[in-house]
């Protein structure tokens, strides 16, 4: 459906540094939910086990210790990808910063060109020759 859309509405910008920005952005909150739903889930883990020793029932806690394990190589993985993403982030803002100010040089370049271009020596010389005789003119 896009696709044949595409014509009326334009293509979005595959490049669009703030478009990559939003999406990491999103990305990362749906990583921090996730790394929090697993701390509940290993809080629970201990907690349990710790029932289960109390009742003298250690194959039970020796099974929700093992599992608390799994839950923190899954949160030890969701914590190396949201530093990466992180780390992405930042190398994208840097770059879209970048891009606007050479953006901003090049505009200045182009517009100091333009002056260099209207100006002519010959003609701010006549200008100042102008000038310097009417200040003689005025101060006799």
């Amino acid at each position: 459906k896009n696709k044949k859309m595409s014509w009326l509405f334009g293509k979005k910008k595959k490049d669009d540094p703030n478009e990559g920005i939003k999406k990491m952005q999103a990305t990362l909150d749906i990583l921090e939910k996730r790394e929090q739903l697993l701390q509940k889930k290993i809080d629970k883990e201990v907690e349990n086990a710790k029932k289960y020793l109390k009742r003298g029932n250690k194959k039970a806690a020796k099974v929700c210790l093992q599992r608390k394990k799994n839950y923190e190589g899954q949160m030890q993985r969701i914590s190396q990808q949201m530093m990466n993403l992180e780390t992405m982030r930042m190398k994208l803002e840097e770059a879209a910063i970048d891009v606007e100010s050479l953006k901003a040089q090049k505009q200045a370049a182009e517009s100091l060109k333009g002056v260099y271009k209207k100006t002519n020596v010959d003609q701010i010389e006549d200008d100042l020759d102008d000038v310097r005789e009417t200040m003689q003119n005025a101060t006799e």
